[in-house]
């Protein structure tokens, strides 16, 4: 093998650990599932149920992600820092897909009942994490 090559390899496998070690501490403390649980109250009436909610290091693209299907919640740990009242946006957003997979008025009208949405989406739009289609929504 090349030196180069080997140079590469090494280099992955050397932020894949990084990654995984992270992923291990910014999840330790469940301060994901505190939130879920005060918002599904909150929100839901509890009436939500969620298998997993984590920090992910590999979403670079999205601020979260929602499988329904599998009741599991992803949070892209570039959310780490921004004010928490975004990344509680994130986490209602990303919520509210388990009741309304698609980006349907319905799920907008859900997802703007936490107060700072708006302000928190034009946080991430300034940022350039966020879009916004024709119809005031997110495009992803």
């Amino acid at each position: 093998m090349h030196p180069r090559e080997e140079e590469k390899i090494v280099e992955r496998m050397k932020q894949n650990i990084e990654k995984k070690v992270l992923k291990s501490r910014i999840n330790s403390d469940g301060y994901l599932k505190r939130r879920f649980d005060d918002f599904n109250a909150k929100y839901f009436h509890g009436s939500l149920r969620v298998e997993s909610i984590e920090f992910v290091t590999n979403q670079e693209r999205r601020n979260g992600s929602c499988t329904p299907q599998d009741l599991s919640i992803r949070i892209s740990h570039r959310l780490l820092n921004m004010p928490p009242w975004v990344l509680d946006y994130v986490i209602m957003h990303e919520m509210t897909h388990l009741i309304f997979p698609e980006h349907s008025k319905a799920f907008w009208e859900k997802v703007r009942e936490y107060r700072l949405t708006e302000r928190a989406r034009g946080f991430l739009i300034a940022k350039g994490m966020e879009e916004q289609d024709a119809d005031g929504g997110e495009s992803t």
